[in-house]
C-alpha cells in the first residue's frame, strides 16, 4: 500500500565519503551515486522498513570492524532530519532531528546489515530504512500517542512521510532492556507489544504489516536489570500477532565493557537474521 506525504532527496553528508551528483533534464532529475569510482543510477526507495526500539536498535556498537556491505548502494536511509540519503552508519544520529527520535550516542546499528542482506535477497528492490529508535525507553513510552512530540507519534509521522513514493513493507522491533528493571514490567511486556503492533497497523492502515520482534541478547548480569531472564522468557514464548515472527539475539555477544549492548559482529549477524525473517513474510 502507499501512504501519501511529501519528502525530499538530498546528498549524503560530506563526512560519509560518498557523494551524490545530479543532472536535471527537463522535468526529470537523473542522479548518480559514487562509491569508490563506480557510478550507479540513484533511485528512490520503493520498499520501506521501520526500525524501532531502544539503544540496541539505534546502535551502540563500535564502527570499527563493520564489513564492506556489497549491496548497500541499493539501500537508502530516511534521516531524522526528514531527508533520504545513501546509507552509512550511524543511521540514527540526531543531526537536525525533526522529531524526538534518534540518539546523541548512536553508533553502529544492525540497520545497515539488515538493508544490505535484504537488498541481496530482493535484487530488484531499492530498500528504504526509517530509523525510529530512542535509547533507554521502556515500552510504556511507546504507547499510542499521535503527537509528534511522542515516540509513537513521531514514528507514525516518519512512516507516512517516508512512504510517499514507496510502500511500507515491515516493522523491525528491538526493545525491552528497560523493561527488565523489575518483574512487573517484564511480565506485562508481551501484552503491551501486541497492543503496539495492533495500533501501528491501524494507524498506518496496513492490517497485515509484517513485523519482526527481537528477543533480547544475553543477560548482562547487572543489578539494575534483575528481570532480564523473565522478559527474555516472555519474549521467547509469547503468542505473537498474525504475520509477526521473532528473531533471537540470545546467542550473540555483548560488548566486554558494556554487556547490555551488542558488539559489532553481533549487530551484523542480527541485521542479517532480520532480513531473512522479514523476507520470508513478504
Amino acid at each position: 500500500m502507499r501512504i501519501l506525504a511529501r519528502t525530499r532527496l538530498i546528498p549524503m553528508r560530506k563526512d560519509r565519503r560518498q557523494f551524490l551528483s545530479c543532472a536535471v533534464s527537463g522535468l526529470a532529475g537523473l542522479c548518480s551515486l559514487g562509491f569508490k569510482g563506480a557510478v550507479a543510477q540513484w533511485e528512490s526507495p520503493r520498499e520501506i522498513f521501520l526500525l524501532a526500539g531502544q539503544s540496541n536498535m539505534s546502535g551502540r556498537a563500535p564502527l570499527a570492524g563493520l564489513p564492506a556491505f556489497r549491496h548497500i548502494d541499493r539501500v537508502r536511509t530516511y534521516r531524522n532530519s526528514g531527508e533520504w540519503t545513501s546509507t552509512a552508519e550511524p543511521i540514527d544520529d540526531r543531526d537536525r532531528s525533526v522529531y524526538p527520535v534518534g540518539d546523541d550516542d548512536a553508533s553502529a546499528s544492525p540497520g545497515s546489515a539488515f538493508g544490505d542482506r535484504l537488498a541481496e535477497l530482493r535484487p530488484n528492490a531499492v530498500i528504504g530504512l526509517v530509523p525510529c529508535a530512542r535509547g533507554a525507553t521502556g515500552i510504556d513510552q511507546w504507547a499510542r500517542n499521535l503527537s509528534t512530540s511522542a515516540l509513537y507519534g513521531a514514528m507514525i509521522a516518519r512512516a507516512r512521510a517516508a512512504a510517499s513514493d514507496g510502500e511500507l513493507k515491515g516493522l523491525i522491533w528491538f526493545q525491552g532492556e528497560s523493561d527488565a528493571a523489575n518483574a512487573t514490567l517484564a511480565n506485562a511486556w508481551p501484552g503491551k507489544f501486541n497492543r503496539l503492533v495492533a495500533d501501528v497497523r491501524s494507524d498506518l492502515r496496513h492490517a497485515r504489516l509484517p513485523v519482526v520482534m527481537t528477543v533480547l541478547g544475553p543477560d548482562p548480569n547487572r543489578s539494575d536489570f534483575p528481570a532480564w531472564p523473565i522478559i527474555v522468557e516472555r519474549q521467547r514464548t509469547m503468542a505473537l500477532p498474525d504475520n509477526c515472527v521473532r528473531v533471537s539475539a540470545q546467542d550473540l555477544a555483548g560488548q566486554p565493557n558494556d554487556p547490555i549492548h551488542l558488539d559489532t559482529p553481533s549487530i551484523v549477524t542480527l541485521g542479517r537474521r532480520w532480513a531473512e525473517a522479514l523476507h520470508a513474510l513478504l
